[in-house]
């Protein structure tokens, strides 16, 4: 299991999250978008941080979990490119209204 630094920090608003876990998160970013080898797997880095981290059942929490699970989905199970899952995502968003928050399981892999 991976540890994360016990730090004092910031975290996201809504994805909730140990500040050494939002600090890990934000180095992995800065390396993708530094290293244009790492880019291809951005949208999964994102996605997965999102569904780990769901915070708590509110619209724009239950928005982002399913958006990115949505996506996770595409790209895993259907093979979609990165460009096609967003597509997916964006289209997905019109119906937002039809979330629902999916209690999430107890081991996330944190």
């Amino acid at each position: 299991m991976l540890f994360v630094p016990d730090v004092e920090g910031a975290v996201h608003p809504y994805m909730l999250s140990v500040p050494g876990c939002w600090q890990l998160y934000g180095e992995i970013l800065a390396k993708e978008y530094a290293e244009v080898g790492y880019r291809p797997i951005h949208r999964i880095t994102v996605d997965a941080y999102a569904v780990q981290h769901p915070g708590k059942p509110v619209r724009q929490a239950i928005q982002s979990v399913a958006v990115h699970l949505i996506s996770l989905y595409y790209v895993l199970e259907r093979g979609y490119d990165f460009q096609r899952a967003a597509q997916a995502m964006r289209r997905a968003l019109q119906n937002k209204q039809v979330f629902v928050w999916l209690e999430p399981p107890v081991n996330r892999g944190i």
